[in-house]
């Protein structure tokens, strides 16, 4: 799975009834959808210092975390799938969010578990866009 879209992968398999299948495990920093809109729309409507700005939560996860989200998910959707995930390897794949928020220190994130059960029903009302991996 591509790391920028590994939670959505990982929800298609859950909301498809696939087992998950990692051949390692990472800590991660994740952002829900809306909180990045909400971000993009304060920079659009604000005149903020130019430079780089990690857009993460507040808190980062591991890959194991999110599987298990998704077996919980999908559990509750009669559905019984296996995770199995390999040994953690380095770097983490994580940034420190304190610039992005002494600009919009107000920023409140979801709480990843809460994001993951939202991304989860979604692909589950729209299961066409949950695809088999191209080889």
């Amino acid at each position: 799975y591509a790391e920028q879209n590994i939670m959505s992968a990982l929800s298609a398999r859950g909301v498809l009834g696939k087992d998950i299948e990692l051949p390692h495990d990472r800590r991660l920093g994740v952002i829900y959808i809306d909180d990045a809109v909400k971000v993009m729309a304060a920079f659009l409507d604000n005149d903020f210092p130019k430079g780089d700005y990690n857009v993460v939560a507040d808190k980062s996860v591991t890959l194991q975390e999110a599987a298990a989200c998704v077996k919980r998910a999908a559990k509750r959707d009669g559905k019984n799938i296996r995770v199995t995930i390999g040994e953690t390897v380095a770097p983490e794949c994580t940034g420190s969010n304190a610039k992005l928020l002494s600009v919009l220190p107000t920023l409140k994130f979801t709480a990843f578990t809460t994001g993951m059960n939202k991304t989860y029903q979604y692909l589950d009302m729209h299961k066409g866009m949950c695809r088999k991996r191209r080889k």
